[in-house]
């Protein structure tokens, strides 16, 4: 048996030396396969097209082979493929959007875009090599644009920045389309400028929602799909409301109850006025008789950034020298969870503007003084800062930063914790009031924070942006550390700042006095970031709104 063993094994061996010195006339032929270049962290070729533009399909700069090029471009043939149709089989070539969607069975424009393939395919073999396409098909004016509202020799302009990601440098291009009303009506738009409100989700108005202008003159509303004005914010008031002059608007909107968007507008007189609209976002006018609050009144003249849905909106009282909060709640029966109440069958989110004021038993040892800031305080800003929970079942609060000068001039920035349920003010975890790490702040200030990105690596909400004059400076909140980031050209001051929260937080809008309009890639926090565009609008940029940020979680610029 051992002798057997011993024998089969041999000849084993015998048989592998002989297949290594088989010389034979075996046609080993090595692959020259293509090297694909789609930008780091990219899977796809990604195609971007709007209506009454031309797609253009391109995979040339994409990849290259192992080998010989010229000899291999002979050796095979193209096809790019979108829902099953075989749109090409060119290496690169360009259709119009509207024959594109006709060809690939496309009724309305695809909010999410869609997949397809690009196949290189040798033509004696038919070995296919193949990447996957994405393909983002938008109307002429689309989510990721810009609307921007500046000053123009004593009245307004408004403009409208669109936006799409370069094919082969993965970077974003900008297109102006600059005073967009006069090219339109023959007129500029009445008085100076004071403020936008973006409202994604008025769908009653158009799929992208509308837009408010607000100046000292007029109040005037727009369909961010066609950008044509559609009225006057006063025929959306029944009887309209003495000395009617809106200086500030924001609108909310959630998908987990029975309600529609909830809009509401501060005068020059520090009332709000509330419309709640139903989830087919019909309901009228605005209600005449204004939100009240307590017996003290109040004054509020700009509302503070939230998060985007039903998320506490924190507002400054002028009056009283305290924050006053929107807090949303929902009608009927509710299930209480870490994340809110919770519907139980048909729901309708209700509002209510509340007084910031410490829940009984509180300590208030810490905290940011927003039930009643000293006497002198000077409020600069005031933003949604994230969230905070009280375990599993407790109470779930929004935090918010304020930023202000106290009685003895320095710049302190707060943070307070507001129950997403009755308003009350907590002693939680993240709560502060310290002096800010940065340089002073005043009410010629921009401030920019954040309260959620999707950017892992640089997570906007450590940072807080600002600019005094001409120069921009931010705050990493870990450390507790002040920065350089970005200095202007000469005398020029910084009225705005914004990010591209539709695309993930990686760009930074800059306005300024003069009325440059100016896009950094801002995906990397570092001193000097790379400027992508600059447009000269010349006049003041008072506000800058992006239209269809919206997203699961995110800020409301």
């Amino acid at each position: 048996m051992k002798y057997m063993n011993w024998l089969i094994g041999s000849l084993l061996l015998l048989s592998f030396v002989g297949c290594l010195d088989d010389k034979g006339s075996y046609d080993y032929t090595k692959l020259n396969e293509p090297v694909w270049k789609l930008g780091e962290g990219s899977s796809a070729i990604w195609v971007s097209c709007r209506a009454g533009e031309m797609a253009r399909f391109r995979s040339t700069p994409f990849f290259t082979w192992l080998g010989d090029s010229v000899a291999r471009a002979a050796e095979v043939r193209y096809e790019w493929k979108v829902n099953g149709v075989v749109l090409s089989e060119e290496a690169d070539f360009e259709i119009e959007t509207d024959k594109l969607m006709n060809l690939i069975k496309l009724s309305e424009y695809p909010k999410n875009g869609v997949n397809g393939t690009f196949s290189i395919v040798e033509k004696e073999t038919d070995i296919a090599y193949m990447v996957r396409v994405y393909l983002e098909i938008s109307p002429t004016n689309t989510h990721g644009d810009w609307v921007i509202l500046s000053e123009k020799e004593g009245n307004s302009k408004l403009s409208y920045v669109r936006s799409s990601r370069n094919q082969e440098t993965f970077k974003m291009d900008f297109v102006l389309l600059d005073d967009i009303y006069f090219n339109t009506y023959g007129s500029d738009i009445p008085g100076k400028p004071i403020s936008m409100g973006m409202g994604n989700n008025l769908t009653n108005i158009g799929v992208l929602g509308a837009v408010s202008v607000m100046t000292d003159q007029v109040a005037y509303e727009f369909n961010c799909e066609s950008m044509m004005k559609v009225g006057e914010l006063q025929e959306e008031f029944s009887p309209v409301p003495a000395d009617f002059k809106p200086v500030s608007r924001m609108d909310a909107y959630a998908t987990m109850t029975t309600s529609g968007v909830q809009s509401f507008i501060a005068m020059e007189d520090g009332k709000i006025y509330r419309r709640m609209m139903t989830m087919n976002n019909l309901g009228g006018n605005f209600v005449s008789t204004p939100l009240v609050v307590d017996e003290k009144g109040y004054k509020v003249t700009a509302f503070g950034q939230p998060q985007i849905g039903f998320s506490c909106i924190p507002c400054y009282d002028e009056k009283n020298n305290r924050m006053l909060t929107i807090i949303f709640y929902q009608s009927g029966e509710v299930a209480e969870s870490p994340w809110g109440d919770m519907p139980m069958g048909d729901q309708y989110q209700l509002s209510k503007l509340v007084p910031a004021k410490v829940a009984a038993g509180v300590s208030t040892e810490g905290m940011c003084p927003a039930w009643q800031f000293p006497e002198g305080t000077e409020f600069i800003h005031a933003s949604y800062a994230g969230y905070a929970s009280a375990g599993f079942f407790g109470p779930y609060y929004s935090l918010m930063n304020v930023f202000y000068n106290g009685a003895d001039g320095k710049t302190r920035w707060g943070i307070y914790a507001v129950n997403n349920k009755d308003g009350l003010l907590a002693n939680v975890s993240g709560v502060q009031d310290v002096e800010f790490p940065g340089r002073h702040l005043d009410e010629n200030s921009v401030i920019l924070t954040a309260g959620a990105s999707s950017n892992s690596d640089y997570p906007k909400e450590n940072y807080v942006v600002y600019a005094n004059g001409n120069e921009i400076r931010y705050v990493k909140k870990n450390e507790m550390s002040d920065h350089p980031f970005i200095t202007l050209n000469g005398a020029d001051k910084v009225t705005y700042m914004n990010y591209t929260v539709y695309r993930e937080y990686e760009y930074l809008i800059v306005g300024t006095e003069t009325g440059k309009l100016l896009f950094y890639d801002a995906k990397t926090v570092k001193e000097n970031p790379e400027l992508l565009k600059e447009f000269d609008l010349e006049g003041r940029i008072a506000s800058v709104k992006e239209v269809d940020s919206n997203t699961s979680s995110g800020d409301r610029y």
